[in-house]
């Protein structure tokens, strides 16, 4: 064998890196107009979410959101839920969010008709996902399926 040769399979596959990368705090959003989805955003700076184009997450779809109706920031290791002013309200953990409130753990948040999932860590989430027979489809369930 050739100096350098790898003398199987596995000596090809490029070997994992020791450091794991750093955590990505974002959004998901789970649903919006009662419709499953699996988006992933980033929380590089608050994220400020409503049906107008000029916010950072815009869902015109859903007529239950105000413009500006809602503002996710994590800062600190403690996740920030502030209403905009919302006409219908915004829900974390299934109560009323009056101004804003922290928490220590990711809340499950409601404005209008949409459901996010703030999560510690979204890196797992960047893989394209497809709505199939109503659920959503990562390309691993997919293979996984086949």
């Amino acid at each position: 064998m050739p100096p350098g040769a790898a003398d199987n399979e596995t000596d090809q596959i490029p070997a994992l890196s020791a450091t794991p990368a750093a955590p990505v705090p974002g959004v998901l959003v789970v649903s919006s107009v009662a419709a499953p989805l699996c988006l992933a955003y980033p929380l590089h700076r608050p994220l400020v979410i409503g049906r107008s184009p000029d916010v950072d997450l815009s869902l015109p779809q859903d007529d239950a959101l105000s413009r500006r109706h809602v503002e996710i920031s994590h800062v600190a290791g403690r996740w920030l839920v502030r209403d905009l002013g919302s006409k219908y309200g915004t829900f974390a953990n299934g109560v009323r969010v009056d101004g804003s409130r922290t928490f220590d753990t990711p809340p499950i948040v409601r404005a209008g008709t949409s459901l996010f999932e703030p999560r510690a860590d979204i890196s797992g989430y960047d893989l394209p996902t497809r709505i199939e027979d109503g659920y959503v489809v990562s390309p691993h369930l997919r293979t996984a399926r086949a």
